[in-house]
């Protein structure tokens, strides 16, 4: 999973992760309902992560350790769709397949 570029996105997001965890667009900040508490941990992922080429495994065992295959993998797109709905952006995020070794 690689994140957008700075000129795709300029300063569009803003995120505070020392402290309270706090999001904004611009000034204007991004409240997210209790609901939405995976796209949010997804987000904190890969920020912790480093934000560029996070692989799925790795944000699976962090957020879905418990769960299995095809289950673990469906949760996460389901959680990436939420947090561009969230975001109000679609290409926030892509993915990409992994090179072969």
């Amino acid at each position: 999973m690689t994140s957008a570029t700075a000129r795709e996105f300029p300063e569009r997001f803003k995120v505070r992760v020392l402290g309270r965890f706090r999001l904004t667009k611009g000034d204007i900040p991004i409240s997210i309902p209790p609901r939405l508490r995976k796209p949010q941990e997804l987000l904190q992922a890969l920020i912790a992560f480093g934000g560029i080429e996070v692989g799925a495994g790795v944000l699976i065992d962090a957020l879905w350790p418990d769960s299995e295959g095809d289950a673990a993998y469906h949760a996460l797109e389901s959680a990436l769709y939420r947090l561009r709905q969230l975001l109000g952006a679609r290409d926030a995020y892509s993915w990409r397949a992994a090179r072969s070794a």
